[in-house]
């Protein structure tokens, strides 16, 4: 089975990725690079507070993002690809290896962990724009599909549906968006992975495959004089919420 991430990681990764591509500019001159991230998650069995640090290199790419128990490192091979690397309590726990199109834009990834499953995924792009991923699983000795996600925009670019399905054509969820009028600028993930949501995600709808929601998550925000978030909340229907805060350099 393929090794799921933890609930910080997934949490960093399911909301930020694609949130910023562009320019390498030295990271010095960027207003918007963040220096601390605190994830606190309430109303769980399993709350727990999170503070992340992020390191950069001279040109402004997210190098290491570091806790008390997770450790996330970042190695560029110039502009054709880079790895990632996840640390648990000090033990190694996921490599991924990301090739980049055209110097610009993540195209597909190959990963391992330390159960010795192999997975990759191919990006489906429209220019730099994320239409679908698909997931393909090898820990069976030849490769199957594992998920498969497509993705809807609006006339205006703006991410409004994601289907996940399994891969054999049954749907597992479906979520659908709507947005602030602030532009998406959080960047905790590389500048490489394609381009999703423009604006901050106002709303969320989880579904199952018959189209009953399972959840809905309420996003609220705090931004500083400069526009940029320093507070977000997510709040669930069931009483449960994860409070991210930000600093920045």
């Amino acid at each position: 089975m393929t090794r799921k991430l933890p609930l910080a990681v997934l949490a960093i990764f399911s909301l930020y990725v694609s949130c910023k591509k562009g320019s390498n500019s030295n990271s010095s001159a960027n207003p918007n690079r963040i220096k601390s991230y605190v994830e606190a998650v309430h109303g769980t069995p399993f709350d727990q507070t999170d503070t992340f640090n992020l390191g950069y290199d001279g040109d402004g790419r997210l190098t290491t993002m570091t806790s008390r128990t997770l450790k996330m490192t970042y190695t560029y091979n110039g502009t054709t690809s880079f790895s990632f690397d996840l640390y648990e309590n000090g033990q190694f726990s996921i490599h991924e290896l990301a090739l980049i199109k055209g110097g610009t834009v993540v195209d597909s990834t190959w990963q391992y962990n330390n159960t010795h499953d192999t997975t990759t995924e191919k990006y489906i792009l429209n220019g730099n724009v994320l239409t679908s991923k698909i997931t393909y699983d090898y820990s069976g000795g030849l490769p199957f599909v594992y998920s498969r996600n497509d993705y809807s925009y609006d006339n205006n670019g703006n991410l409004v549906k994601d289907v996940d399905g399994d891969g054999s054509g049954g749907i597992n969820s479906v979520t659908t968006y709507t947005y602030t009028s602030k532009a998406f600028q959080l960047a905790t993930t590389p500048i490489y992975w394609p381009a999703q949501a423009k604006y901050l995600p106002a709303t969320m709808t989880i579904k199952d495959g018959s189209g009953n929601p399972t959840a809905t998550v309420t996003y609220s925000y705090v931004f500083d004089n400069a526009g940029r978030v320093t507070q977000e909340t997510d709040a669930v229907d069931n009483g449960s919420s994860v409070v991210k805060s930000y600093t920045y350099y």
